[in-house]
């Protein structure tokens, strides 16, 4: 219901020349007229690279793993990565594929992916190399490195201490660059997590050295953000930027996210360059399947092409996870 309401309005919006000038937001050559119908079809096969869910040992979720997993094949997904800053989702993810089976009787007739794998904060011991191991055994085909518990985050948040990636001398830290090769022997996306985009530079060329695929989450979020260069830098080094609502369009959490700052990412570094996802799942904020519609509908108003849409919320993330 939220989601469709939200389209109503932005459907008033894009019928109102005066909405266009007073927004300041709305594309002014749009040849797609926006409708649930359309918004629903650029949904199916999407993948949600960047979810939130409960069980969380730091944060009350409103919605757990299999609530979310259910909806998203319901609403036609082709899966879901699982997200819990204070641990891992490898063996979550495995349990709720197995359920969403049975509770479908076995009758699946396509794939779900539904994915997990460590963020390396202090829960999980860090740079934790036998953390990772065990999520590779798991089947993990993606990990974050250190985020709310790395030494940028802390420092830009006002605390101190924190876990860091890079030596004061520029170079990886030596348990990072074996993590690095674990993920590149095992086909394991990395994100740079929270680190700083001076940090991250750093961590993408090692990546890029060792043959692993690696992503920058959140590019315009406050404690990781970069500038228009260090997004083209690290594009051209081989990073793919992670675009999600949370930190793209206006909620509760991020209230002066501008989306025009996403839009422009994207047209600069090239679709082939990005994904999207929710970064949702907190009480305030819609479901993160509605909020992925919502994505797309404001995307589509901003001049984002559908077959854009289906570049980086459907086609660029099965490249990276090997999903047919």
């Amino acid at each position: 219901m939220f989601t469709r309401t939200y389209l109503m309005k932005l459907e008033a919006k894009q019928e109102s020349d005066q909405a266009r000038h007073t927004y300041g937001l709305l594309s002014k050559s749009l040849e797609i007229p926006i409708s649930g119908e359309i918004v629903d079809k650029l949904l199916k096969g999407a993948i949600d690279f960047h979810c939130h869910s409960a069980p969380d040992p730091y944060v009350n979720r409103p919605y757990d793993d299999l609530e979310i997993a259910i909806k998203g094949y319901h609403e036609g997904m082709g899966g879901i990565v699982f997200k819990c800053q204070g641990g891992s989702t490898a063996a979550r993810a495995i349990l709720v594929k197995k359920a969403l089976r049975k509770l479908l009787n076995e009758t699946q007739e396509r794939e779900f992916a539904v994915l997990g794998g460590p963020v390396l904060n202090y829960a999980v011991g860090g740079l934790n190399l036998d953390m990772v191991k065990a999520d590779v055994r798991l089947g993990a085909k993606m990990m974050w490195l250190p985020t709310m518990d790395g030494h940028n985050h802390r420092h830009t948040t006002g605390k101190e201490g924190g876990i860091r990636v890079v030596t004061e001398d520029g170079s990886i830290v030596r348990e990072l660059r074996e993590i690095l090769r674990i993920a590149a022997e095992n086909d394991v996306v990395v994100s740079v997590g929270h680190s700083s985009p001076s940090e991250a530079l750093t961590i993408i060329e090692a990546a890029k050295e060792l043959g692993v695929k690696i992503l920058v989450d959140h590019p315009t979020f406050s404690p990781t953000r970069y500038t228009m260069d260090e997004v083209v830098k690290a594009a051209k080094m081989g990073a793919y930027m992670c675009l999600p609502i949370g930190t793209s369009l206006p909620t509760l959490y991020s209230p002066n996210a501008d989306p025009r700052e996403t839009v422009a990412i994207i047209k600069q570094v090239g679709a082939d360059h990005c994904i999207a996802a929710s970064d949702l799942g907190q009480y305030g904020n819609p479901h993160p399947v509605d909020g992925l519609k919502m994505y797309i509908a404001a995307l589509l108003l901003m001049d984002i092409s559908p077959t854009t849409i289906q570049t980086i919320f459907k086609e660029n993330p099965a490249k990276l996870l090997n999903l047919k």
